[in-house]
């Protein structure tokens, strides 16, 4: 059983962190979980906000015993497509890294929950795109996407690329990150992707003015905004 659960997602800002987050409060309450961000970005961005990294956050909410640098083992400076703030930091991403940090995670914990990067197209690695890791690893993905035109768009385009490539997808979870007001269109994005992709839209997970600083209120928002079977569908076994 392939015991990774990912979120992916169309862009930067439409809600992976903040349902990774949600995800691994709840899961963590039955079950030994651990926290993986393979690949980020904007080292110098979080310290200018004085904010934790992603992984960091991650990490904390897993309560891992382990290293942080396990849960993030690649973290560049600059807010670039991976493979070009790698390089203006001097490091290569490789992809055999990562398999030999995933080997061990998914040695340790029993479900390991994934935030992907942004978009599945643009490279991640010296090799491989996110689609070209997801098609080896056939994780369990649930994909996020924020309300709006673009994030819409992108949705149906990455999606159907995810479903060619036979990508095992459990549904896609809409997030108000943006703070939309407008709820024809969220009641539109809904109905037409579901429509369109013959998939299941989990739920739409309200603005949360705490962020990504309250995983439990994440975690409480998720059980009352998303499909009540949502957590069963993520780690069942084929």
């Amino acid at each position: 059983m392939n015991k990774m659960i990912y979120v992916g997602g169309t862009a930067k800002g439409v809600g992976k962190t903040f349902v990774a987050l949600g995800l691994i409060h709840n899961l963590i309450k039955h079950r030994q979980v651990g926290a993986w961000k393979p690949v980020d970005v904007g080292h110098i961005v979080y310290n200018a906000a004085d904010v934790p990294t992603d992984g960091e956050r991650l990490h904390e909410t897993a309560q891992m015993a382990e290293h942080a640098n396990l849960c993030n083992p690649y973290l560049f400076n600059e807010d670039f497509p991976s493979v070009f703030a790698a390089l203006r930091d001097g490091v290569k991403v490789e992809t055999k890294v990562l398999r030999q940090y995933w080997s061990l995670l998914s040695q340790r914990f029993e479900w390991v929950v994934t935030e992907g990067a942004r978009g599945l197209f643009s490279p991640l690695t010296e090799t491989d795109t996110e689609m070209d890791l997801l098609c080896a690893w056939k994780p369990k993905l649930i994909w996020v996407t924020a309300i709006g035109s673009r994030e819409f768009h992108d949705t149906l385009v990455q999606v159907k690329a995810l479903q060619h490539a036979k990508v095992p997808l459990v549904g896609i979870l809409l997030t108000n990150a943006h703070n939309a007001k407008d709820a024809n269109l969220m009641h539109y994005q809904w109905v037409h992707l579901e429509e369109q992709l013959s998939i299941r839209v989990l739920g739409l997970l309200p603005f949360l003015k705490s962020g990504l600083d309250d995983p439990a209120a994440i975690g409480a928002l998720m059980h009352e905004n998303m499909d009540a079977n949502y957590l069963n569908l993520l780690t069942e076994e084929p």
